[in-house]
């Protein structure tokens, strides 16, 4: 009786504890080795495939479809040189870095929108870089500045946002306020 005293009772525990560890990864383990060879992911030392490709382990590939197009221009520049019968080499000069810009083209994120959407304006001015433009809308035939609301040209590329509440269609343009030279008009509708 005096050996069963002199027992520890942690010793004991951790001996039980191993026991019961060993017991649950034999028990895990074939459940695992068995659900494998079940579901055919067994290799080839424990009698798979051996390496070989299966239905089951072959790739579905979708039909290629055609993706749609837009044929719109997402930015208009400014016409190449045509050749100039007079000129020396029938090819008329480039114009001068200091010369006016060419154009302003312009273009909005969407063309339909709900009242208060942020709606991007962007577009390119080339050799307007620094320059600033004004947003204008067209309200009963005349362009008139909307919010006084501006942006810098960057480069030759410039973009904005702006919301509108005011329902219906609604066109707008930029113009450059030093050279009051103006963009293509957008439109797009509220509602």
């Amino acid at each position: 009786m005096a050996a069963d005293k002199d027992r520890n009772p942690v010793v004991i525990g951790l001996v039980a504890l191993a026991g019961v560890g060993l017991a649950v990864g034999l028990l895990v383990s074939g459940a695992a080795l068995g659900a494998s060879q079940f579901l055919g992911l067994s290799d080839a030392g424990s009698g798979g495939t051996g390496g070989t490709a299966t239905a089951r382990e072959s790739m579905f590939l979708p039909t290629p479809v055609p993706t749609p197009q837009d044929d719109s221009p997402a930015l208009t520049l400014a016409p190449e040189p045509t050749p100039d019968l007079a000129a020396p080499g029938g090819v008329a000069p480039a114009p001068s870095a200091s010369q006016t810009p060419a154009g302003i083209t312009l273009s909005a994120s969407t063309t339909q929108a709900r009242p208060g959407d942020e709606i991007t304006l962007s577009g390119a001015y080339p050799g307007g870089d620094g320059a600033t433009l004004a947003i204008e809308r067209l309200t009963g035939g005349t362009w008139t500045s909307f919010a006084d609301v501006t942006t810098s040209v960057d480069g030759d590329t410039f973009s904005t946002y702006i919301r509108t509440s005011q329902p219906g269609e609604s066109r707008f343009r930029v113009r450059d306020l030093g050279s009051e030279l103006a963009s293509n008009e957008i439109t797009f509708t509220i509602g």
